[in-house]
């Protein structure tokens, strides 16, 4: 499917070379020379940014609507096409714009919809993957007033998806699988499978994430890891963590309160867009209880808010 996808986006790629500009030294450019330039950045604890869009973008798909919100053209090219890997040239006539910017919709199959209409208002990303090895997806989206030329503008990218690693104390350690066994599983349940061009849910089926799980061992305890690849989580979500087992549920949690719970520092979507990996620990008493005990978030750099355990 991946190599399908890559084939799409060449020849869409030559497409969009016929009403915008994809070369370095700009020669085919005919009008107002836009420079889009896209970063995604890691900043560090001591405020330094690194630019990260190189190693983790497939592509990029650029939605350019006017002043109206009235849909213009898209273009959709592999970030190896990017100039300098980053930047994408087009021309445009003098006026307002509105840009959406998605990256890895080829790469992860994601589908854009519009019902037929034209307005912005109804564009919108479906994301039907819920399995663990969904590919991140990106979004950011500026206006622009174009008076004159050579204009460069930068579009900051957010990554809309988010590791969350639900970690079970208690359990006796297998000598096979690390959870089958015990009759326990772990799901996550949400609405934040589709999005519109502001990036927010618009889902109304309610999907479930699929974990993998695996074993391992913090001070002496063994520790049951059911790992999952969501989608953006925002403040007063649906999102749902819950501990069955067998048919039973013994724990149910709204994710992203017991997140935003833990840490005063994450106020904001802003902020639990920022940080990627969450660890969030339960422990057992095997009388149909968990009780919460403490929570982890990781970045590139490890753990940034360590919780009590």
């Amino acid at each position: 499917m991946k190599t399908v996808a890559r084939i799409f986006i060449g020849l869409l790629a030559l497409l969009s070379g016929l009403s915008s500009c994809l070369t370095e030294d700009l020669s085919d450019c005919i009008g107002q020379t836009i420079a889009l330039r896209f970063v995604f950045t890691h900043h560090d604890h001591t405020e330094e940014t690194t630019d990260l869009f190189t190693e983790l973008v497939e592509d990029i798909s650029v939605y350019i609507f006017d002043e109206n919100d009235t849909y213009l053209r898209h273009i959709q090219v592999p970030q190896t096409s990017l100039t300098n890997g980053h930047t994408l040239y087009i021309n445009l006539e003098e006026g307002e714009y509105k840009i959406t910017a998605w990256a890895n919709l080829l790469e992860m199959d994601a589908l854009v919809e519009n019902g037929g209409k034209t307005s912005r208002a109804d564009y919108t990303v479906g994301v039907t993957e819920t399995h663990p090895a969904v590919t991140d997806l990106f979004h950011g989206s500026i206006n622009l007033s174009i008076e004159d030329k050579d204009i460069s503008k930068e579009i900051q990218l957010i990554r809309n998806t988010h590791i969350v690693r639900v970690m079970l104390l208690g359990l006796p350690e297998p000598t096979r699988s690390p959870i089958d066994h015990t009759g326990y599983s772990v799901a996550i349940q949400g609405k934040n499978t589709k999005f519109n061009f502001e990036n927010n849910p618009v889902a109304e089926v309610t999907a479930t994430y699929t974990p993998e799980y695996s074993g391992t061992h913090i001070d002496n305890n063994y520790i049951v890891q059911a790992e999952f690849k969501v989608q953006r989580l925002l403040m007063g979500d649906d999102t749902r963590l819950s501990i069955l087992h067998g048919e039973e549920v013994e724990l149910e949690d709204n994710l992203t309160d017991r997140i935003l719970a833990a840490y005063e520092e994450i106020a904001t979507n802003q902020d639990l867009d920022r940080h990627y990996i969450y660890e969030l620990y339960y422990e057992t008493n095997y009388r149909g209880g968990w009780v919460f005990i403490g929570n982890n978030i990781k970045d590139w750099d490890g753990t940034t808010m360590p919780g009590e355990l």
